[in-house]
């Protein structure tokens, strides 16, 4: 007696669904992966105005998607490669801008703050000096 095994496969019809199923798996599998591969090689940059999409120098996952908005100088100088892309793809007026270089009065100011601060700590070691060259001798020193 013979025994017959009923499988989806079996027939043609089966066969068909199985190699369509194999099939569309494979496209899936490569539009994802095609999708992923073009997201490594753009950053996608949030900005005020909306989404940007520029080109990375190299191709890779980390920096895909960036936001900046409320990114100030500092940011800008961490984050190098966003800058530079938006830059060479002509977004440079999205990124913000440096702080203004120092005046001559602000330089003069900041070197006169730097002087005050060492003369207080000159006369504050001075007088812990004497302070303990009096108790040192008997001497009360308040």
């Amino acid at each position: 007696m013979r025994i017959r095994f009923a499988s989806a496969l079996a027939g043609r019809s089966g066969r068909r669904r199985a190699v369509r199923a194999v099939a569309a798996g494979t496209v899936i599998l490569a539009v994802f992966g095609a999708g992923l591969v073009w997201l490594a090689g753009r950053h996608l940059v949030t900005t005020e105005q909306g989404l940007v999409v520029v080109p990375k120098r190299f191709v890779r996952l980390s920096g895909t998607c960036v936001d900046i908005r409320g990114w100030a100088w500092e940011d800008l100088v961490a984050q190098a490669d966003v800058g530079r892309a938006l830059i060479r793809a002509g977004y440079e007026d999205l990124l913000p801008r440096p702080p203004p270089e120092p005046t001559s009065l602000d330089k003069a100011s900041a070197k006169m703050r730097l002087w005050r601060d060492e003369a207080a700590v000159a006369g504050t070691n001075m007088w812990q000096k004497v302070k303990g060259k009096l108790e040192g001798s008997g001497l009360k020193a308040d």
